[in-house]
């Protein structure tokens, strides 16, 4: 039985518990027909986290960053350093995915029944842990003038329609063929939407992208914002909060919108700053009452 190589790429800061959870569940869950090469970037996490992975996995390749690599940026890292090895497939995990156990076996028996000519990237959802919907997944376009507004696929309801639009990047993955024309994240995003962008990109070079038919796993969204946490802002901060690189940096906004955003891409680009501060005002003016 020919063994499937599949390298690995992931990034991680300071949650060591969940990085190395997940570093054992993609082990554990690990078919024989699969051999793994793992590579991390660690974006200078000062928990241990380097420290207690390399004690556990030995075998694990660790990359360093300063701390301004973002997910983006530590995905671009680990990403460059698996193409300079021998692989068939990549695969793209985030650390906060509760892998379930049968998630590599299905992703290998998918890959196994796709014809020689498949280079799709197949893309795996996940679940919220509390009520069981899509919280992240393959992505199609929601509206048709707005071609940044989507909406998440949940594999569980439309079977017979797996393919999608762009992409959620905590698991995906991808044929080494589309890894060399599409390339790797691009240095225009620093953390979120870099995966999204990926997806723009490869579709564009003529390659489907495609749900796996099941889930994969656990993975909350971790909230964005609180009213508690809005209304201690002051106009000024409101405005750092969501030009900030996690939320909605203006420089990575614009070149999304403008590049992918459609004939009306400078509505897209406005709007979500427009909603940000007039939430604020909101939640500040109940406060004030």
């Amino acid at each position: 039985m020919n063994v499937m190589e599949i390298a690995v790429a992931i990034t991680c800061f300071n949650r060591k518990s969940q990085t190395l959870r997940c570093l054992n569940n993609l082990k554990s869950s690990c078919p024989d027909a699969i051999n793994l090469r793992i590579h991390l970037t660690d974006d200078g996490s000062s928990d241990g986290t380097s420290e207690a992975v390399r004690a556990q996995f030995p075998d694990v390749h660790i990359l360093s960053g300063d701390g301004t690599l973002f997910w983006s940026g530590g995905m671009r890292k680990a990403i460059e350093s698996a193409m300079q090895t021998e692989f068939d497939f990549l695969l793209w995990l985030n650390d906060d995915v509760e892998l379930f156990p049968n998630a590599l076996y299905e992703t290998y028996q998918a890959i196994k029944k796709a014809s020689h000519e498949d280079t799709s990237i197949l893309v795996g959802a996940t679940l919220d842990k509390e009520d069981g919907s899509v919280t992240y997944s393959g992505l199609r376009y929601r509206h048709k003038v707005r071609k940044l507004k989507f909406e998440r696929v949940d594999p569980r309801i439309d079977q017979q329609n797996l393919l999608c639009d762009t992409l959620n990047g905590n698991y995906v993955v991808l044929p080494r063929c589309v890894c060399e024309q599409v390339g790797n994240i691009s240095c225009a995003v620093k953390h979120a939407m870099g995966d999204i962008e990926y997806g723009f990109r490869a579709h564009r070079e003529g390659f489907e992208i495609r749900l796996l038919p099941n889930p994969v796993g656990i993975c909350v969204i971790s909230p964005i914002d609180s009213a508690i946490k809005m209304r201690q802002r002051t106009f000024k901060q409101q405005i750092q909060h969501l030009a900030s690189p996690k939320i909605l940096p203006p420089k990575d906004w614009w070149y999304m919108t403008s590049r992918y955003g459609g004939y009306l891409w400078i509505v897209s680009f406005v709007i979500p700053y427009i909603k940000g501060i007039w939430q604020w005002i909101a939640i500040r003016g109940k406060s004030n009452r």
